[in-house]
């Protein structure tokens, strides 16, 4: 305990009042300054993350078969019959996809059509959570009419209400009128329902239908599927089950996990994420770098100290201590001052909501937040591993010193 007090009086020298050299609250503040930002930087990276892989689960597959080659999926009953036989399985849905033209009125929008089962429409994008109005089924409109289900960003550029009458039209619907010799004026649709999903990407251009109608609108033989979607009840296992589906399944088909769906997306946000972090441990190093400083100019001026300390006794270990503890005290207080501030900020954001976000552009209203305690203990360790590496050589140095040289020097 002696070199520990020993280094506490180096630190705060007492004069009229306790005073701290201004390069040790230099060195202090860099190091909280540098521990808060990673603290809120890393937790914002965490935040957009989460909030972007639960839009994802929300609408997507956890896991998504297709063909390998070609667009459609042969004998697909036989396939879904096999996959439901799984324990992790929650739904097993095929879909039909293409990408067509929907017009209404003198409006024209690119749309990617989904065909399922009605009865699927729920396992297919959970229709209780996104619908905003109407129903997919044949209900209030008129029965002899295919319905279609639009996403809500598709509906207002086309200024579209339930009810509404619409026209799709795909390069082989215009293929086989023109055939016929007829003017393609599209399949007709009616809006039973508008969905919205939170993610413009989907609300801006997809639709659903009935597997039937599309089938007829594409041009493909009924009963062929473009893929099966799969939800399972823990979309943690996804990777694993993926796996055994690849080998069970013919070779003939690909399986892919949600992430392997955006792994573009998710690539590029760990890579943000983590070069951001290497940036601010740097700015932490450099603060960290004022410790060395400190303490090297603390035994150049402590010489007779240090002198006089080993002429009653104090051993070479018991010096190189006293700077080990002095070191260590400023790189601790440093980063559990900015862990605290970091905190604050994160906390504070999440209950008031300080900085907000455009609700015209993103889906939420404010920066959010996750706080990933994992996170919070390596940048932790990190500081204080950089502050221990910087006390090294200064404290080596001090146990060097001789005693005649340190009292002559005085």
């Amino acid at each position: 305990m002696i070199p520990f007090w020993i280094a506490r009086r180096y630190i705060f020298a007492r004069r009229t009042l306790q005073f701290i050299s201004f390069i040790t609250l230099l060195s202090l503040a860099g190091i909280a300054v540098g521990v808060a930002a990673i603290v809120c930087v890393s937790s914002i990276f965490n935040g957009f993350y989460d909030i972007t892989k639960s839009m994802m689960l929300r609408f997507d597959p956890h896991i998504k078969v297709q063909a390998a080659k070609g667009a459609y999926i042969p004998n697909v009953e036989a396939i879904v019959e096999q996959i439901r036989k799984s324990p992790e399985v929650k739904t097993v849905v095929p879909v039909l996809s293409g990408r067509v033209v929907i017009r209404h009125g003198e409006s024209i929008q690119i749309s990617e059509i989904q065909g399922i089962k009605p009865q699927e429409v729920e396992s297919a994008i959970g229709a209780d959570n996104i619908m905003l109005n109407g129903t997919f089924l044949r209900e209030n409109v008129d029965e002899s009419s295919p319905t279609i289900l639009i996403g809500v960003g598709l509906a207002n550029k086309l200024s579209l209400v339930q009810g509404d009458t619409v026209y799709a039209l795909s390069p082989a619907f215009i293929e086989n009128a023109l055939q016929a010799a007829m003017i393609p004026q599209g399949k007709k649709f009616i809006v039973s329902g508008i969905f919205g999903t939170g993610d413009k990407e989907y609300d801006n251009t997809w639709t659903y239908a009935e597997s039937e109608d599309v089938a007829d609108l594409l041009g493909t033989e009924k009963g062929l599927y473009s893929s099966i979607d799969i939800r399972l009840k823990n979309f943690e296992n996804a990777e694993q089950l993926a796996e055994d589906l690849s080998k069970q399944l013919p070779t003939s088909l690909s399986v892919n996990t949600w992430y392997d769906l955006h792994k573009d997306l998710y690539t590029v946000m760990k890579f943000e994420r983590k070069a951001s972090f290497i940036i601010l441990a740097i700015i932490v190093l450099v603060s960290v770098f004022n410790i060395f400083a400190l303490l090297t100019m603390t035994v150049v001026k402590k010489q007779a100290d240090i002198g006089l300390l080993k002429a009653i006794g104090a051993d070479d270990r018991t010096i190189q201590s006293i700077f080990l503890y002095e070191g260590l005290t400023i790189g601790i207080t440093g980063t559990v001052l900015g862990l605290v501030i970091g905190l604050i900020l994160c906390y504070g954001q999440l209950q008031f909501e300080w900085f907000k976000l455009n609700g015209a552009n993103f889906i939420i209203s404010a920066i959010p937040i996750k706080i990933a305690w994992i996170d919070i203990a390596a940048i932790c360790g990190l500081t204080i591993a950089f502050s221990f590496l910087a006390t090294i050589f200064p404290a080596k140095r001090a146990a060097k010193t001789v005693i005649t040289s340190a009292l002559r020097s005085e």
